[in-house]
């Protein structure tokens, strides 16, 4: 067998995502060589505060290929140790051998992914490795949900073959690769109903046996299902960017400002100097958000429907938030997981479903590092 193709990485974020997936590179090293012929190296890994760079030998020259690239060019930096460091809750700019934010740039061109796994408004970032001919995987919802000209830009012709993004709405489940592939085989897509919050799928499906609105969510926040925030999930707005980068793919000509988004808590719980715990120690003592859902409920009790929160598009408009389903649709039954429904022309009589788990940072890891592989595969 040949010697593996070698592929730098660069990884932007060192969340519980970023972590998967520096674990999965490790795990997965003797797969990728022995049934894809890889080799990930991954070169720099940065936080908000700094970065860990391996140097690049000067000899190998900015943008040159993996093949061209001095024996040095094989190696990665200490993962292991990068590791330890971030799960011990320090940041990598307090780090032995810390590097500048800027030096992840001399990785930058072809040979080498970049890896969005931030929460930041990252699009003139990937937009400039993307130029400089380098590959992008991104699960980053934000890096395509910004200006419809800058979603424009990240999706011309020469950046697509080097671009993925499949874990910004499904986590590990092929969510844009089915809609991709509708589209590409011509099917008129009719509408699309997507649950795509965990969080809200383990609500909604409390709401079903009557319990306490305030109570599940205090639920899901202990089971680790919501963000540190929970106002993150029941603001809607996770949900309406993934619909959005959905939309878009349809060629619909969106912003985000657009979509009519549902958020199930009053904005004055949003107001400056509310942190996450005053919010759910308020919505504790809430029993008028109570008796509101309650109220929901009963009402779709008496129609033999139930509650659940989707992205619904349909007849060019995206809408985000409750809406009341048979209890025999498949979302109706989604639970915490993902799920994408499609009715098109030839999906007519019986929708298209997807359906998969979207809980935990190694469900999106696996996703990402899927992406990992298949742009390389058609790129190095």
């Amino acid at each position: 067998m040949p010697a593996p193709k070698e592929v730098s990485v660069v990884l932007l974020g060192v969340g519980a995502c970023g972590r998967a997936l520096l674990r999965a590179i490790q795990h997965s090293r003797e797969l990728m060589k022995a049934r894809y012929n890889l080799k990930f190296n991954v070169k720099s890994v940065c936080d908000r505060s700094g970065c860990i760079t391996e140097a690049r030998d000067p000899s190998s020259g900015a943008g040159s290929s993996p093949a061209s690239r001095p024996p040095s060019a094989s190696s990665s930096v200490d993962i292991a140790s990068v590791l330890a460091w971030k799960e011990a809750g320090h940041a990598l700019a307090n780090h032995k051998v810390a590097t500048e934010l800027g030096a992840a740039d001399q990785w930058r061109g072809p040979g080498t992914i970049l890896v969005d796994c931030t929460r930041a408004s990252t699009g003139p970032l990937l937009l400039r490795w993307l130029g400089a001919g380098a590959m992008v995987v991104t699960a980053n919802k934000h890096a395509l949900t910004g200006s419809m000209d800058e979603f424009r830009q990240l999706m011309q012709p020469s950046h697509v073959p080097r671009l993925r993004y499949e874990s910004c709405v499904g986590s590990g489940s092929p969510f844009i690769a089915t809609i991709s592939r509708l589209v590409a085989g011509g099917d008129d897509i009719k509408s699309i109903h997507g649950a795509f919050s965990c969080t809200l799928g383990y609500i909604c499906e409390g709401l079903d046996k009557h319990r306490a609105f305030s109570k599940l969510v205090h639920e899901a926040y202990t089971l680790g299902y919501s963000e540190q925030d929970p106002r993150r999930d029941l603001s809607g707005m996770m949900v309406a960017r993934r619909g959005l980068v959905i939309a878009r793919l349809l060629g619909w000509n969106v912003e985000l400002a657009d979509v009519q988004v549902e958020a199930l808590y009053p904005p004055e719980f949003d107001r400056e100097g509310v942190t996450a715990q005053d919010f759910l120690q308020r919505l504790q003592h809430f029993q008028e958000l109570d008796d509101f859902y309650y109220r929901r409920v009963l009402k779709a009790d008496r129609l033999e429907r139930c509650l659940r929160y989707l992205a619904v598009l349909e007849n060019g408009h995206l809408t985000v938030g409750l809406r009341t389903v048979s209890q025999d649709d498949p979302v109706a039954h989604a639970g915490v997981d993902n799920i994408l429904q499609v009715s098109s022309r030839n999906y007519n009589h019986r929708p298209l479903v997807i359906q998969g788990s979207g809980i935990g940072a190694p469900v999106t890891a696996s996703g990402v590092l899927a992406d990992m592989v298949d742009v390389a595969l058609a790129n190095v």
